[in-house]
């Protein structure tokens, strides 16, 4: 007999959906195994390895540097807009509302005043010092310690014998400018106006500028700081400097203008025009001077560690020196008969010397002039090239160089003789024979030179001397190379590859009759034209053996 209870799942089923199948029963254990039996091995396993590609590491650095680049632009801007919100206030305001966190004073007045270095022959008229300046305002930027500037001014007498701009001290640097104003009303008076850069006013407390006199008309501007010798950049001052010259309807004459300012660079506009200075002085240290054009008697430019660039018209001497830097000018030499020579000495070392020169005479022909140029610098090349020069005028011309080319041309108006002088390279002579004369009377030109060539000295003790002529002075010391040397006898004789004999020694020379030939018609030429050979003497003399020997070189 089967019984059937309601509440089996079999019942349940035909009442009721059925329910979902339940879960695989639980693994069957192995049961018990006879001792014969051998054992079976477990189910082996497989593993599944799953390859995931690395990121370049080239992309992982981009993705970096780009999130850096990202955190450093949000945080300027975020410091760029705090230092906005501090320092606005402080943008043209007044004294009293300037920051002063630097200043040493927390009710906001001025530092104490601090002795200036105020001397030589110099008398003080009146200075402006600490709150004295008219304030400009907080500069524009971001720098710290934040730069300030302010501003005074002072007027000179144009008609002084002397306008002067001086800097003493170690705490001051900047720029001068010498310009012309049209703009000024008063034509008598010159004005100096000066913009001064700090970081606060205990730096600003530390400096004069003042309006000083020297003698019965010198009137000029000096800038006075203190002497310090390890300064930090918070105490510095920055001048720029302004000479404003008042425009007229003719060119004015300006007896003289002087400056002595270390570290300040010196810049002209173009003044040729409009003035003519009797004597013009510049000096400066570790700055340029620059100068568009400028008219003048007689120029002093000195510099240190930079250089020289600039326009000149001169009738007088031209000075320009500098160190380490170059000397690049253009200058026209005004000359007549009977004056002065007129000078340009341009001097510098590891710096190169570039010039075009004109020599221009002034008297009404147009003709004849005295003139004189040097340059020399050191491990550097220079360059002189002439563009004018008056017929039947006399030019002296030096230019000397070590370790770098020197290059120069002559005009075909220049007569006489040259010599040329080098180690190591050869020295080369580059002529144009097919120029028209210059004065007009058909001449043709003829450039003749020697170079290298034998020549024999004996010399007062007996001894003598064999080789090539490098170098010959105007005291007949001269440089040979290659030389084979013999003693007084005779009997014994040796080589050295180059010698110094000063002339006072030499009995002698001995040089080949081609030279002695050419020696004669340059004389011939002279006696000609009315003119005596410069630096000869009598037949057989010292004159003509030196121009015998300086001959070699030409």
């Amino acid at each position: 007999m089967i019984v059937v209870d309601q509440s089996t799942p079999l019942r349940k089923g035909l009442d009721e959906p059925a329910e979902a199948p339940a879960g695989p029963p639980p693994p069957a254990y192995p049961g018990y195994q006879a001792v014969d039996q051998p054992p079976q091995p477990p189910p082996s396993l497989v593993t599944i390895h799953v390859n995931h590609r690395p990121e370049p590491a080239r992309k992982r650095f981009c993705k970096a540097l780009l999130a850096a680049v990202l955190i450093w632009m949000l945080a300027g801007i975020f410091i760029r807009s705090f230092a906005e919100l501090v320092m606005h206030r402080h943008r043209h305001s007044s004294w009293d509302d300037w920051h002063v966190e630097q200043d040493g004073r927390e009710d906001g007045g001025w530092p104490g005043n601090i002795p200036i270095p105020i001397e030589g022959d110099e008398i003080v008229v009146d200075c402006v010092h600490g709150d004295q300046w008219t304030p400009i305002g907080l500069e524009p930027g971001h720098s710290y310690p934040p730069n300030y500037s302010a501003k005074t001014e002072f007027d000179l007498p144009i008609h002084s014998d002397l306008l002067f701009l001086l800097s003493r001290g170690s705490l001051a640097s900047g720029s001068v400018s010498i310009v012309q104003d049209l703009s000024l009303t008063d034509k008598d008076t010159v004005k100096a106006s000066l913009v001064v850069h700090f970081h606060s006013r205990t730096a600003l407390s530390r400096s004069k500028v003042c309006r000083l006199q020297r003698g019965n008309n010198e009137n000029g501007v000096g800038v006075f700081t203190a002497r310090w010798n390890d300064p930090r950049q918070s105490d510095r001052l920055r001048f720029e400097v302004i000479l404003r010259l008042p425009a007229r309807s003719e060119p004015f004459y300006i007896a003289a203008l002087e400056t002595s300012l270390p570290l300040f660079s010196h810049s002209f506009d173009r003044l040729n025009e409009a003035f003519e200075f009797g004597h013009l002085s510049l000096k400066g240290t570790n700055a340029p001077i620059t100068i568009a054009s400028v008219l003048v008697g007689k120029a002093d430019i000195t510099t240190t560690n930079s250089g020289i660039r600039g326009v000149f018209n001169s009738s007088g001497t031209l000075d320009l020196k500098t160190t380490n830097g170059y000397i690049h000018v253009d200058v026209s030499l005004y000359n007549s008969k009977y004056a002065d020579p007129s000078v340009l000495n341009m001097r510098t070392t590891n710096g190169p010397i570039s010039s075009h020169v004109d020599l221009i005479s002034n008297a009404s022909s147009g003709t004849e002039g005295t003139f004189h140029v040097t340059g020399k610098t050191t491990n550097a090349p220079i360059e002189v090239v002439y563009g004018a020069q008056p017929v039947d005028s006399f030019l002296n011309f030096d230019a000397h160089t070590t370790n770098s080319p020197a290059t120069v041309q002559l005009r075909p108006e220049y007569e006489g003789s040259f010599v040329l002088s080098t180690t190591n390279l050869a020295a080369n002579v580059h002529a144009n024979t097919t120029a028209e004369d210059p004065g007009g009377a058909r001449r043709t030109q003829r450039v003749e030179w020697h170079s290298n060539k034998p020549m024999l000295v004996e010399l007062k003790n007996g001894e003598t001397f064999n080789g090539h002529l490098v170098n010959c002075d105007n005291f007949m010391n001269i440089t040979l190379r290659e030389v084979y040397q013999t003693n007084a006898d005779g009997d014994r004789f040796w080589k050295v590859k180059e010698c110094y004999i000063r002339g006072s020694t030499i009995k002698y020379l001995r040089v080949p009759d081609t030279l002695l030939d050419a020696v004669k018609e340059e004389q011939a030429r002279a006696r000609e034209l009315g003119k005596s050979a410069r630096g000869v003497g009598g037949p057989g003399g010292r004159g003509a053996l030196h121009d015998i020997a300086c001959k070699f070189l030409r």
